[in-house]
């Protein structure tokens, strides 16, 4: 075997199939223009939306030992006392090592930076342990044990950056509350990928004095604002310690406990379990997640559609060649592979097209998901042998029907004129007309109804008045007292009124209990308030009283309840009843009426309003709209006297409640751009398509004009086959669109109703979308001279 010549005819055929392939894609232009750019579209959405998945599932994914780590939670609490961590490790031996994170902490306060006042937010006090607990990776100072001394500090890389810039922070000083120094010990990276958010952490010791407790053991069921994780020694000894600790616990109570303890891995946290009651935690929707992957395929499939599409119809532009190739010896196979090799080199050029995209539209993109997306992922060994295998699969998918389909035909036949498939189209291309456009019909009702959702949510009466309410964080320290900060700002003309509150509506997460006379536990919402609270958000009292400064007996003594928390309660009029257990020990005064004191994703729960002479956080700031500006300013200059510290940032109040359908108005965006791209990688096929469709009729319509036609009918006759394929596509896409929004809407308790509206609106789109994308081969063909068309006849 004389292997130095094969290897010449084998260079050769190679040489010879990438001319031939690129001398066929300059010759056609514009199928290969649209081809490429569909392809290029598809794979740059494609990579987009893996980028974003990529992220959201390596979430949790660092976590040395994660198969080991398991939050506590009790019911729907996995708040637990600052004591719970040393508790489990002393009642249960097969805990190895436990953590608790204070929440709620460090959060929009003022500390001290080389004499510089600075805002800090999420500085979490967290058990000794829990840099190596978690294995976050410590970039700079004491790997072994960063936060030993209660007043050691440990910074994230970016807060390290913004508070000492280049500068190593490794012995530097942060003052809190102007009289305790904690000193950095260990820089760690950013917890982007950490299912909690924080910018440093703080050690757990400091707590007891600060808050001048007498130990941990002594704060086991008090204070419960402390997520607790366990790290077993092996993960299946986990229901061993549920039941160690519901023992401990039913024999300190003398009865059943009201809830059922669960020990949920901490893998599961991200995406599985978001709970009522957990702190500010990170959560993913898997649903989204696999919406997404959905329609990542379905658009890269519609550009594959695309090519098959096209080199199927152009199959009489290229019968004679492939005639002539086999009337002289070419083989079916040689023929397959010369098919197969041009869709590779398309794939190819598309995929330089598709991560150009990428790189251009991945600032947009993060900002749309709301994730700090990176390519720098792409880059790299493995990362490159991925893509470019891929691309060449999907190149020899994409073109694999039309290389057998196109090497199938006859040379005798194909020579004499006959038998030309895909002259004239066929059943298979109309199918893949139908499904790209039913993909976009879809995708289109899809967005409209999300979009109708979230113009339900902001016209919906949530029984409060938000639309002119200005938010404050309250400072923690001023030069003069609240009263005389309210009256100087009551002396602005345009403003209507001034209260405090714990928080602002719409993030009431406060939660207390009371005790039937059973004995039997029941958690509401509670929310300090003081009495002007009511009235400046036009909230209605239906039985009973408010609150009143007059009546000091009113002062932490009393609680109004909503009608929610008065059905709990069973009684006909509840007005003098005492609620006790837990934390309160009061008296209602009086009935509200129900309102939407969260966002509208549930239901009105049970809250209690309580007139508190502490726990303020948000002043409230009814304002004249129509003179804003100006009382911003005033307001402004108001704070700069009252404030020692805090700047002046505000929030709207509506604002901040469209803000909690942040993950819808994302979907509805990005539904909406998915239909355009979707729209128009279907419409660059079907114009190709009605190119070499028109062309094939170009001697009917040429005999069509001969006999008295208009322009207008030859226009209409020509539309009418895509809109027939169009119409098909509806009928398909209604129901599969109908049944996913029905689905997604019934997660509302609040929802729109889904409109025949939206589907016809669909189908009118659809249809002017198709009529427009044939309309100029259409128009050209019908104002052609039919002498041109018929004078070879």
């Amino acid at each position: 075997m004389d292997w130095p010549f094969l290897y010449i005819i084998f260079n050769d055929m190679l040489k010879n199939y990438l001319i031939t392939a690129l001398r066929n894609l300059f010759r056609n232009k514009i199928t290969s223009f649209i081809n490429i750019l569909g392809l290029g579209l598809g794979i740059g959405v494609f990579v987009l939306i893996l980028l974003f998945i990529a992220q959201e599932v390596k979430v949790d994914k660092f976590i040395s030992d994660k198969d080991r780590i398991f939050r506590l939670e009790a019911g729907d609490w996995a708040l637990m006392g600052p004591g719970m961590a040393d508790f489990t490790k002393e009642l249960c031996p097969e805990v190895e090592d436990a953590v608790s994170i204070r929440k709620y902490f460090l959060y929009n306060e003022m500390a001290k930076v080389e004499d510089k006042a600075i805002m800090v937010n999420d500085y979490l006090p967290v058990t000794n342990s829990f840099v190596n607990f978690f294995g976050f990776n410590v970039l700079q100072g004491n790997v072994d044990n960063p936060l030993n001394d209660p007043y050691d500090l440990v910074l994230t890389s970016s807060e390290a950056k913004r508070l000492f810039g280049d500068e190593n922070p490794i012995g530097k000083v942060v003052t809190i509350y102007d009289k305790y120094n904690l000193t950095v010990r260990a820089v760690i990276n950013d917890p982007t990928d950490f299912h909690l958010s924080f910018d440093a952490l703080l050690s757990f010791d400091i707590l007891p004095i600060l808050y001048d407790w007498k130990d941990m053991s002594s704060m086991l069921f008090r204070n419960m604002n402390n997520p607790t994780y366990l790290k077993l020694k092996s993960p299946n000894q986990r229901d061993d310690v549920i039941f160690n600790i519901t023992k401990f616990l039913k024999e300190k109570e003398k009865s059943d406990l009201p809830f059922d303890l669960n020990l949920r891995p901490v893998n599961d946290i991200y995406f599985k379990g978001a709970i009522p009651f957990e702190g500010d935690v990170k959560h993913g929707n898997l649903r989204f997640i696999h919406v997404m992957i959905v329609v990542a395929v379905l658009i890269l499939f519609l550009a594959c559609v695309n090519y098959i599409n096209l080199s199927t119809a152009r199959a009489s532009t290229r019968a004679k060649e492939i005639g002539i190739r086999k009337a002289v010896g070419g083989r079916r196979i040689s023929i397959i592979y010369q098919f197969l090799g041009e869709s590779i080199i398309i794939t190819i050029t598309a995929l330089i097209i598709g991560i150009t995209f990428v790189e251009l539209l991945t600032p947009f993109f993060s900002f749309l998901v709301e994730r700090d997306l990176s390519t720098s992922s792409l880059i790299g060994a493995k990362s490159i042998i991925i893509i470019l295998s891929s691309t060449v699969a999907l190149g020899v998918l994409s073109g694999l029907y039309p290389a057998l389909y196109l090497s199938d035909f006859t040379p005798a036949k194909v020579l004499k004129g006959q038998n030309v498939k895909g002259a004239k189209g066929g059943m298979f291309r109309k199918v893949l007309i139908v499904f790209q456009f039913s993909v976009s019909v879809a995708l289109i009702i899809s967005t409209l109804l999300i979009f109708s959702q979230l113009s339900y949510f902001a016209n919906y009466d949530v029984g409060f008045n938000k639309e002119q309410i200005i938010n404050i964080n309250i400072p923690r320290k001023t030069t003069y007292s609240y009263e005389v900060f309210k009256e100087k700002v009551l002396q602005v003309p345009s403003i209507e009124g001034i209260s405090r509150s714990n928080s602002k509506m719409g993030s009431i997460g406060w939660q207390e209990s009371y005790r039937d006379e059973n004995g039997d536990t029941h958690n509401f919402s509670y929310h300090p308030v003081d009495p002007d609270y009511i009235d400046l958000l036009e909230l209605e009292i239906v039985d009973g009283r408010k609150f009143e400064w007059d009546r000091p007996n009113d002062l932490r003594e009393v609680i109004i309840i909503n009608e929610t928390l008065a059905e709990m309660i069973g009684m006909d009029n509840p007005i003098g009843h005492r609620l006790t257990g837990g934390f309160l020990e009061t008296e209602i005064i009086g009935v509200i009426k129900d309102f939407n004191f969260n966002s509208l994703h549930s239901n009105v729960g049970p809250l209690a309003l309580h007139y508190r002479g502490r726990e303020y956080n948000t002043y409230n700031i009814k304002v004249d709209v129509e003179y804003l500006t100006e009382t911003l300013t005033q307001l402004q200059q108001l704070w700069e006297e009252y404030s020692l510290e805090a700047p002046f940032e505000y929030s709207f109040l509506n604002e901040s409640f469209e803000n909690s359908y942040r993950s819808e108005q994302r979907m509805g965006q990005m539904f909406g751009y998915f239909s355009v791209i979707a729209i128009f990688i279907g419409c660059m096929g079907l114009f190709g398509l009605s190119a070499f469709m028109l062309q094939a009729r170009v001697k009917e319509m040429g005999i069509r004009k001969v006999l008295g036609a208009s322009t207008l009918r030859i226009i209409g006759l020509m539309g009418r086959e895509f809109a027939i394929l169009v119409v098909i596509s509806n009928a398909i896409a209604w129901p599969i669109a109908f049944y996913a929004m029905l689905r997604w809407l019934q997660g509302f308790p609040y929802r729109t109703s889904i409109s025949i509206l939206f589907f016809i609106a669909a189908l009118l789109i659809s249809l002017a979308i198709a009529f427009i994308t044939v309309a100029y081969h259409s128009w050209k063909t019908a104002r052609s001279n039919p002498v041109d068309a018929l004078k070879y006849e």
